[in-house]
């Protein structure tokens, strides 16, 4: 019991003490970007999935 009693006592006086002050302010990051931006180039490459069925069955082509 006593020990139950200690350790409330520890987490209501942490509770009741508030956030503790950060020790040194945190640097903003830049916002990110999705996807690429404009004026830079294609560097991923082409997308050519192998096609199975249809009139191109068996080559890669890209499907745009």
């Amino acid at each position: 019991m006593p020990a139950r009693l200690i350790a409330v006592g520890a987490l209501a006086a942490l509770l009741l003490a508030g956030p503790l002050p950060a020790s040194a302010p945190v640097p903003k990051k830049p916002p990110v970007k999705s996807g690429p931006q404009v004026g830079e180039g294609n560097t991923r490459g082409a997308f050519l999935p192998l096609f199975i069925t249809g009139p191109h069955a068996g080559k890669k082509l890209c499907p745009v």
